[in-house]
């Protein structure tokens, strides 16, 4: 018996879990959606007794060096994503995009439960949630059609590197529609009130209401029209499009907290898109 023993501990053990086949030393798949925690994580300082090694996930960079940073690694999409209609999660008339693309991003972490994570579009914050159980889940949360470059930062440590994942979103031949500026970052969470002059985000003179400038990235024809709609309102800022963007000088968000907004791009064609609903936070005494 003690022969027997001594044969298990020295070769792979597998195992099967959730319609994964796992072993002692790798995962050999995970299909999209398990619960199967990846066992090809970001990197957070290194594994175990290593110092230093820690691997990076796909699509995840790998996090800073100490023990503070979480792993954290992109389980829905993965990196390289083509996205289509088909994926569409909600909406009236679901896996037509015509409210949005809105998608289910998933990441695992090894953050405790609780943990705050932020979903990141390009230069956008799109969604807010907790860690659950190793993973953090952005329910249908509305990304931009065209090329989206995710981030998903855990905690609230902005030296930790965020998890990345860089995808294509295309919907039943819809214009590209994507908020460019103003940027945000976990760096750089809030507008503030200084001078664009001087390095920034008011575009308005001080002592007039706040404003900042907004500029949306799409792919439809010159002098079609962008507009911007600030938290649902039913009065929308239009601009036109003129090489491949289009520029407003200055859009009110006052008085100072947060501000969600949504550009639509319509092609001449007829069709419009949404781009994903940025969430601004406003702090003028920054």
């Amino acid at each position: 018996m003690q022969g027997v023993v001594k044969l298990i501990r020295r070769h792979a053990v597998s195992v099967c879990a959730g319609g994964v086949l796992l072993s002692v030393w790798a995962p050999i798949g995970c299909g999209d959606g398990d619960s199967v925690k990846p066992a090809s994580q970001a990197g957070a300082g290194g594994d175990a007794g290593e110092g230093g090694g820690g691997t990076s996930g796909g699509g995840g960079d790998a996090g800073a060096v100490g023990e503070t940073c979480a792993t954290v690694q992109f389980v829905k999409p993965i990196d390289g994503a083509k996205l289509t209609e088909a994926d569409d999660a909600a909406g009236a008339d679901p896996n037509s995009c015509s409210d949005g693309f809105q998608y289910d991003v998933k990441v695992f972490t090894s953050a405790a439960d609780g943990t705050p994570a932020t979903l990141f579009s390009g230069t956008n914050r799109v969604a807010t949630t907790s860690v659950v159980g190793g993973f953090a889940t952005f329910a249908k949360a509305q990304l931009s059609i065209g090329a989206d470059a995710l981030k998903v930062q855990v905690g609230t440590d902005a030296s930790c590197a965020p998890a990345r994942a860089a995808v294509t979103v295309s919907c039943a031949g819809l214009p590209a529609c994507d908020i460019s500026k103003p940027v945000v970052s976990a760096t750089h969470p809030a507008l503030n009130g200084v001078p664009v002059a001087q390095g920034g985000d008011r575009a308005s003179a001080a002592g007039s209401p706040y404003q900042v400038a907004f500029e949306v990235t799409t792919d439809i024809e010159d002098g079609r029209p962008v507009s911007l709609q600030v938290n649902a309102s039913s009065q929308l800022i239009t601009a036109l499009a003129n090489g491949g963007k289009a520029v407003f000088a200055g859009v009110p968000l006052s008085p100072d907290g947060e501000f969600n907004v949504v550009a639509s791009c319509q092609a001449q064609s007829g069709k419009s898109s949404k781009s994903g609903v940025a969430t601004f936070t406003v702090d003028t005494t920054a």
